[in-house]
C-alpha cells in the first residue's frame, strides 16, 4: 500500500509553531491562542486518523503532527499565561 501524508499535518505544525512567538506580542495574544487551538484540534484529528489506519500514512506526517500538537499546546499555555498577566496589568501593552 502506498503511504500518503496525513491531511493537514503541515498546517498543524505551522499553526502551532507560529502561535508561540505571536503570544509574546500584546496585540496578538488572542489570534495566537486561536492558532494554537486550531493546531491542537487539527493534530488530534490527524492523530485519530493515523491510529485508525497506521499503515496508510507516512511516518514523517505523524512526526509533523506530533510536533504541531506539542507546539500548539505550548503556544496555548503561553497565550493563557500572558493573557492573564496583561489583564492583571502586570505586563505593559
Amino acid at each position: 500500500m502506498d503511504e500518503r501524508p496525513l491531511p493537514l499535518s503541515r498546517a498543524a505544525e505551522v499553526l502551532g509553531i507560529l502561535s508561540v512567538p505571536l503570544a509574546f506580542l500584546a496585540q496578538l495574544v488572542v489570534p495566537a491562542a486561536i492558532m494554537a487551538l486550531l493546531a491542537v484540534f487539527v493534530a488530534l484529528w490527524g492523530r485519530g486518523r493515523y491510529h485508525r489506519e497506521p499503515m496508510r500514512y507516512a511516518k514523517a506526517s505523524w512526526t509533523r503532527m506530533r510536533r504541531g500538537l506539542w507546539a500548539g499546546t505550548i503556544g496555548l499555555v503561553t497565550c493563557t499565561v500572558l493573557w492573564v498577566l496583561y489583564g492583571m496589568g502586570l505586563l505593559p501593552f
